[in-house]
Parts: C-alpha cells; structure tokens; sequence
C-alpha cells in the first residue's frame, strides 16, 4: 500500500504532537514574565505542597499548578524538582504507594530542613511584600469640574 502525503503513521503524529507541545513549553519559558515571576511562583508552590505529609508528585503538581491557571509541561516541572533537589531544598523519595506492576514507581518529593528553612524566609518575605503592594488604595475619580453636563 502506497503512503499519501495526507496520510502519516501515528508515530509521526505523536513526533509533531510532542514538537508543537515543546516549542509551545520553550516560547512560554523564554517570555521574561513567566523566566522573571512566574518561576519564582512555581517554586514557592512546591516547597508549599512538598512541606505536606504527602509531599509532591511531579505529575500531581502539574495538575495542582493547571489549577491556579499555570500550564507546565513535564519538560518545564522536572528539571525545576531536580534543580530544587539538587540545591538541598526537596528530596525526591520512592513511593510506597499501590501503583500498577507495568508503572514504574512514582517519586514523591520531600521538604528538607533547608527547604523549610528557605520556605519560611519566602514565607516572611511575602508577608511583608504583599503588605505594601498587595492592597492599593482606590485612585480618586477625577472630577468634572469645569465640564458642563451634557443634555
């Protein structure tokens, strides 16, 4: 049978499927919001949930962060973990949890003592900032003086 240039195999598919999810990962990473804050944001939130008895699946973060409107890639989370991990923040432990025989086991991540350190620094530090520029006070209207109504 003769392949159309229409046609494509699914491997084919799923190579340009991972292609445009990739370059879309890339374009969000090399916005300078999302490099300059938003990173920043991410890591305050996994410390936050690594901190919890159940600590953090890289997976189940990806989902938690999509529901504060974030959109992380696996591509974008893990080598953020493996950062984190490797400056003593978090630890990545393997999970005891009832998984299927074909998976391979899930890590769960872990505050450090360090983490928790740095995390209650953030922690008071956002305090504070969110003190000053998190409430603005309502900016007076402009008057209408010197204007007459309209009729």
């Amino acid at each position: 049978m003769r392949q159309t240039k229409g046609d494509r195999t699914s491997s084919e598919a799923d190579a340009s499927a991972k292609s445009a999810r990739t370059s879309a990962a890339t374009r969000r990473m090399s916005d300078p919001f999302v490099r300059e804050f938003l990173l920043t944001f991410w890591k305050i939130h996994i410390l936050h949930h690594a901190e919890e008895e159940r600590g953090v699946y890289g997976m189940w973060m990806i989902e938690e962060l999509s529901h504060h409107g974030y959109r992380l890639s696996p591509g974008t989370l893990y080598p953020i973990l493996t950062r984190m991990a490797q400056r003593g923040w978090i630890k990545a432990v393997e999970s005891t949890s009832s998984r299927s025989a074909s998976s391979r086991d899930a890590r769960v991540y872990r505050i450090t003592p360090a983490g928790a350190d740095v995390l209650e620094r953030l922690r008071r530090a956002l305090a504070e900032l969110g003190g000053e520029v998190g409430h603005r006070p309502a900016k007076p209207k402009p008057s209408k003086a010197g204007h007459s109504p309209k009729r």
